[in-house]
C-alpha cells in the first residue's frame, strides 16, 4: 500500500501497489507538495509550457478548464503519430518514504 500526502488541499491519498493515473494537470493550476509516507510512487512531470506537445484537447460535451491529453504509453508507442512529445521537457523520479516533492502549478503528470 501506498500513502501519499499534500498540504494544499489537506488530502490523504492512499493506493494499492501498481495504482496509477492517467497524464493530467490539476484544477486550478496550483503548485502542491507531495509527501510519501509509506511504499514508493514512480512520477512523470512535464514542464508546464510543453503541455501544449503532449497533444492536448478538450471535449466540448464535458467543458472543463483543464486537457485531456492521450495516454502516455500510446505517445510514447507511437512516436511518428505524436512526434512533439520527444521536445517536451520531463523528468522520471521514483518519490520514496520520507521524501517530499514540489509538483509545479499546471505541470502535466502521472503518478
Amino acid at each position: 500500500m501506498t500513502a501519499t500526502a499534500f498540504a494544499s488541499l489537506h488530502a490523504l491519498l492512499v493506493g494499492a501497489p501498481g495504482t496509477r493515473s492517467s497524464l493530467h494537470t490539476d484544477q486550478w493550476r496550483g503548485h502542491f507538495w507531495m509527501a510519501q509516507i509509506q511504499g514508493t510512487k514512480r512520477w512523470t512531470i512535464f514542464h508546464p509550457d510543453d503541455a501544449w506537445c503532449l497533444s492536448p484537447s478538450w471535449d466540448a460535451a464535458a467543458p472543463r478548464l483543464e486537457p485531456i491529453f492521450p495516454s502516455l504509453d500510446e505517445m510514447e508507442a507511437s512516436p511518428e503519430r505524436y512526434p512533439l512529445l520527444r521536445l517536451a521537457r520531463r523528468v522520471d523520479l521514483t518519490l520514496r518514504a520520507g521524501e517530499v516533492l514540489l509538483v509545479p502549478g499546471g505541470a502535466p503528470h502521472r503518478v
